[in-house]
């Protein structure tokens, strides 16, 4: 396992509501650990008593929400941020999620943040496709409503559930924590990722 991620919780652990808005925002892009994972991270560190949990909760909502506006925003405007990022997508996937989008838009931004990797993909496709403002920013949140609260209560109540059964030191259980949430996140992605193209498909 790698110490990046154990060092990650570590660092996480010391920071303040602002500047765990600013990681979670960054996950994926400058932040170098995804934004699924850096929820769950977040919900495991709150439940350790760093944060509060309600208000944490609130900052990833609104941390998740921010970022894909911010890309959605860059995009509509062609800004060569958005071209770098855009240019990382394979053109299959790019026109792939550009069709699906184009024929439902909430449904595609719903499933899209469930697949680690091409979150990104989303906001950019949505700003290059010109989804309106109102539309986006009401699909922006209702997804992330249901996609933040998710990761992060899976951290949450994961040490709530078993912390009492794991008295090794504080290392190994970050290890363990991690493999769990690592499991997790690839089979929630490829589920998703496999109902999005036997859509297709059908």
């Amino acid at each position: 396992m790698s110490p990046d991620i154990i060092n990650h919780i570590v660092w996480l652990e010391q920071l303040s509501y602002l500047g765990l808005f600013l990681v979670i925002a960054a996950s994926g892009h400058i932040v170098p650990i995804s934004e699924d994972i850096s929820l769950i991270i977040v919900g495991y560190i709150t439940s350790l008593g760093y944060v509060s949990l309600w208000p944490m909760l609130v900052v990833s909502i609104l941390a998740s929400f921010t970022a894909d506006t911010v890309f959605f925003w860059l995009s509509k405007k062609g800004s060569r941020f958005a071209l770098m990022l855009e240019r990382h997508i394979s053109n299959n996937i790019f026109d792939y999620v550009k069709r699906k989008m184009q024929e439902n838009t909430f449904r595609t931004m719903f499933l899209m943040r469930f697949v680690s990797g091409l979150r990104f993909a989303s906001p950019l496709v949505a700003g290059y496709v010109g989804v309106p403002w109102k539309k986006f920013l009401t699909f922006n949140f209702l997804s992330a409503c249901a996609f933040s609260p998710f990761f992060f209560f899976i951290g949450y109540f994961f040490h709530q559930k078993i912390s009492s059964l794991i008295s090794a030191t504080s290392t190994v259980k970050h290890v363990v924590f991690i493999i769990i949430i690592v499991v997790l996140v690839i089979a929630i992605g490829s589920v998703v990722k496999r109902k999005m193209f036997r859509t297709d498909s059908n």
